[in-house]
C-alpha cells in the first residue's frame, strides 16, 4: 500500500505533516513550540495553494539561517513521520524543499525519490548508496538531512567536483569536503562532528534515527553562527573597528592641522 493510502485513512496526523497528492506538506515549527512531535486531528482535507515560494537554496543566498535551521528541524520531524509508516525519501536536498512564505508551510514535492537518478544540482548532496544498489533505507535520509544541514550552517556542498564525472566518482567513494575530515570533525560539539557522523560510508555507522541527529544539532543550533565562524567573524571585526579608527585619527588631525 502507498504511503498515500495510509495517510488518507488515517484522520490523525502528527506534527502537521500531511500529503496533498504527492506533495509532502510541513508546518513550520515555531520558536514557541516544544520541539516535539504532537498528534493533531485534521478533518477538513488540506489545500495546497501556492504562496510567495522559495527553495533552500534561494533562502541560504538571502543568508535565512535562523529560518532555515527552522525549516531543517521541521524537515527532520516530518522525516521521522514518514519513517514511521515504513517509508523514507531518498534524496533530500536544498532545491527539493520548498518554503511557502505566504502560509508559513514546506513543501517537498516529490517525497519518494527511490529509482531516480540524481542529476548534477544533486549530486553535491547525494549518498554514496544511490550511485550504488540504490536502494534506500532510512539511514539515506539522516545522510541527506546531514548534507543539508552542513549547507544552511556553512554554505558549503558536502561532495565536490570538477565536473560532472568527477563528482559522481566523489559521491560513490564517499569522498566527501575536507574540513569534514579534520580533527574538527571528531569533536560532536562542532557543527563539522555532528554532520560527519551522518555522512558515514556504511548506513549502520550513521545516525540511528533522524531524531539521534535532531538531538545532536541542538546545540549547534542554537548558536547565533556556527561556533567555527564566530573567530573569522570576531577577526572580520576587530579589522573593520580598526580601519575606522585609523580613518578618525586621520580626520583628526587633518583638522587639527
Amino acid at each position: 500500500m502507498s504511503l498515500n493510502k495510509i495517510v488518507e485513512k488515517s484522520d490523525v496526523f502528527i506534527g502537521g505533516v500531511r500529503l496533498e497528492g504527492r506533495i509532502l506538506v510541513i508546518d513550520l515549527i515555531e520558536d514557541s513550540q516544544e520541539l516535539e512531535l504532537q498528534a493533531d486531528l485534521h478533518v477538513a482535507p488540506l489545500v495546497v495553494t501556492a504562496g510567495k515560494l522559495a527553495s533552500l537554496s534561494d533562502l541560504k543566498k538571502g543568508n535565512k539561517i535562523a529560518l532555515l535551521r527552522r525549516i531543517w528541524r521541521s524537515v527532520c520531524l516530518a522525516m521521522h513521520y514518514i519513517h514511521g509508516l515504513g517509508y523514507a525519501h531518498g534524496l533530500l536536498t536544498p532545491d527539493s524543499i520548498v518554503w511557502d512564505s505566504e502560509n508559513r508551510r514546506i513543501f517537498i514535492p516529490e517525497w519518494d525519490s527511490s529509482g531516480i537518478e540524481p542529476d548534477l544540482k544533486e549530486l553535491p548532496f547525494c549518498p554514496p548508496e544511490l550511485l550504488g544498489d540504490k536502494k534506500i533505507s532510512n539511514a539515506t535520509d539522516i545522510y541527506c538531512l546531514a548534507a543539508l544541514l552542513f549547507f544552511i550552517e556553512t554554505g558549503e556542498t558536502v561532495h565536490q567536483g570538477d565536473n560532472e564525472e568527477s563528482l559522481k566518482e566523489n559521491v560513490q567513494s564517499n569522498i566527501i569536503h575536507p574540513i569534514l575530515n579534520t580533527e574538527n570533525a571528531k569533536n560532536y560539539d562542532t557543527i563539522y562532528g555532528v554532520v560527519s557522523k551522518g555522512l558515514k560510508t556504511t548506513q549502520s555507522d550513521r545516525y540511528s534515527t533522524v531524531m539521534e541527529l535532531f538531538d545532536a544539532s541542538k546545540s549547534i543550533l542554537k548558536s547565533p553562527l556556527p561556533r567555527e565562524l564566530w573567530p573569522a567573524v570576531s577577526i572580520a571585526l576587530t579589522t573593520y573597528l580598526a580601519t575606522v579608527g585609523v580613518f578618525l585619527l586621520v580626520l583628526v588631525w587633518m583638522f587639527s592641522s
